[in-house]
């Protein structure tokens, strides 16, 4: 294999709050500028820590200009697809 080199760069991080932690996990939500690739993030702080870093779980709760009172699931594009209302997922 190759070894490929990973150049830091400057990201924003605007919250990093710990919501759970234990000794085999710590949940965390972070407040992030775009770019950022959280996974990195955790891989990198393991990485500080002394220990293996990595993400189990990825939940994007809020993504400009859109919150979660926009988001749809998937079961409601499946109804909508399905359903005959694909235009009110367009709106």
């Amino acid at each position: 294999g190759e070894t490929v080199e990973i150049r830091a760069r400057e990201i924003e991080i605007g919250r990093l709050d710990i919501i759970e932690h234990n000794a085999d996990k710590t949940v965390f939500e972070v407040e992030c500028g775009k770019g950022t690739y959280v996974r990195s993030l955790a891989r990198d702080m393991g990485r500080d820590l002394g220990c293996f870093g990595h993400i189990a779980e990825l939940r994007r709760v809020e993504v400009e200009p859109f919150t979660p009172d926009d988001f749809v699931t998937v079961a409601e594009l499946e109804a909508a697809r399905f359903g005959g209302k694909a235009e009110a997922v367009q709106d």
